[in-house]
């Protein structure tokens, strides 16, 4: 998965995207190309709520990049990529340590969908998937 996701490059052997040969240069590159992994330790932070974990390390903000964190942007988005994939959380605003596991694991996909989808959608492009080999 980390050479899949770009964080490591093969030793050998091709990955292939759209049925062309690929290299991912990093694993920012692979996520411009729609390409998130969901490990099985979550990534989520306990302390912090549902909204702020699926924008970690990828948070709007108000003013430029000194700017202070669009909350509201955030929590409106949190909102409607839960109910479009029809997880259910008893709010956005609850730390994810108060979530049952099943919870977690659905914030955790919600988050890599929706970057995979403004990935995409700032393109206007369909999501992408990649395969080993297509033929």
């Amino acid at each position: 998965m980390k050479i899949f996701t770009g964080y490591f490059q093969p030793s050998a052997g091709q990955l292939y995207f759209e049925g062309r040969p690929v290299q991912f240069r990093s694993v920012s590159h692979a996520r411009s190309l729609g390409i998130e992994a969901v490990y099985q330790d979550l990534a989520l932070v306990n302390q912090l709520n549902v909204y702020r974990n699926m924008f970690l390390q990828r948070e709007p903000v108000v003013g430029g990049l000194l700017g202070i964190l669009d909350e509201r942007e955030m929590r409106s988005q949190a909102i409607a990529v839960l109910e479009r994939m029809k997880v259910r959380v008893p709010s956005v605003d609850v730390d994810v340590a108060r979530l049952s596991g099943g919870q977690r694991q659905a914030v955790a996909i919600a988050r890599s969908v929706y970057q995979k989808a403004r990935c995409c959608c700032s393109t206007n492009r369909p999501p992408r998937w990649a395969s080993r080999n297509p033929r």
